[in-house]
């Protein structure tokens, strides 16, 4: 996995909108591209609560798949990454999430599903552990 940004180089850039239905959604501009990456905003909220940072980027398996991707460092300063759209729909080892539009940007859970099959990346979701802390806490702890 190769990542094209340094998660701390850039504050990110997260934007309000309601949809259509009126549901309030959130637009957050990873560190690594100019397309911002589009979820529900009660979702991101859960994750930023989980302990997840909001510091995205956009991540390649070598494969020219593309993942938006998260952080998370513990007490040892061991950095722990998984993919966003996993944490979103709570896969499990041995699912893969897939992207009903293709669009790898697209995060709301609608355009999201869960399969049997192993992911492409090796990181699994799993909220942090005692002792974890979140990258953007790093610069506070």
């Amino acid at each position: 996995m190769e990542f094209s940004n340094s998660p701390a180089t850039r504050s990110p850039e997260i934007t309000v909108t309601t949809d259509e239905d009126g549901n309030e959604i959130a637009q957050v501009l990873c560190t690594s591209s100019d397309h911002p990456v589009v979820l529900e905003l009660a979702v991101l909220r859960r994750l930023q609560k989980q302990g997840w940072t909001d510091r995205w980027a956009c991540a390649s398996d070598g494969h020219g798949n593309r993942y938006v991707v998260t952080y998370c460092r513990d007490i040892e300063g061991r950095t722990s990454v998984t993919t966003v759209a996993r944490l979103v729909v709570g896969a499990e080892k041995g699912q893969r999430v897939r992207y009903r539009d293709g669009n790898r940007l697209n995060l709301r859970r609608e355009n999201l599903y869960v399969e049997k099959g192993p992911a492409r990346m090796a990181a699994h979701a799993r909220p942090p552990r005692v002792g974890v802390l979140p990258v953007s806490m790093q610069a506070t702890a």
